[in-house]
């Protein structure tokens, strides 16, 4: 073999890697609008200017209304919830998926959640969960937190199906456990 022959083979074999590694890529989730609703804790403090205009004095006899302050604009929400966000949610009543393991939903789960794993897409099971929302209807789906990547690959699953008004609370399960909110045990109802 001439030395072309060998570099055309080096390029044939490096073009086919190439189109490997992009095979095995997990696809992204996309953000298709932000959110506009508000979510009212926490509330930073109303900022005051840097260069304030000083009021001017009024006698001690005239009535004066108080200042009007500025409310804080209102926190949008994203593809990623923090725990208050998650609870300001769930105290409105959003439905929450628990994206995790069968086995680790039934030794216990945010109240009301719903076990969805990504695993078992398709099955009776998940159909019946499906079939219980609509595609334009809020959802935040959790798992472990942390490295647990469960909740984001069922959230691909599902606006590839259609949803969109997905959510993903970030630190999952355990952080909604030590904040002591409300979790049950069992399985799906």
């Amino acid at each position: 073999m001439n030395i072309p022959c060998k570099f055309i083979s080096l390029l044939g074999l490096a073009a086919i890697c190439a189109g490997i590694d992009v095979s095995l890529r997990p696809p992204q989730l996309e953000v298709k609008a932000p959110l506009t609703q508000p979510v009212t804790q926490p509330v930073a403090p109303p900022v005051k200017p840097v260069n304030p205009t000083p009021a001017p004095t009024q006698p001690a006899n005239s009535t004066t209304t108080p200042p009007v302050t500025q409310a804080p604009a209102d926190e949008t929400l994203g593809l990623e919830l923090s725990l208050a966000q998650a609870k300001k949610l769930f105290d409105d009543g959003t439905t929450f998926i628990d994206a995790r393991l069968e086995h680790e939903y039934a030794e216990g789960h945010i109240r009301f959640a719903v076990h969805l794993d990504s695993n078992e897409l398709g099955s009776p099971q998940a159909t019946a969960v499906l079939a219980k929302t609509i595609p334009s209807q809020r959802l935040v789906i959790y798992c472990g937190g942390g490295d647990c990547h469960a909740s984001h690959n069922l959230a691909i699953y599902l606006q590839q199906a259609g949803y969109t008004d997905l959510h993903i609370f970030k630190d999952g399960f355990p952080a909604w456990k030590a904040a002591g909110y409300e979790i049950t045990t069992g399985a799906n109802p």
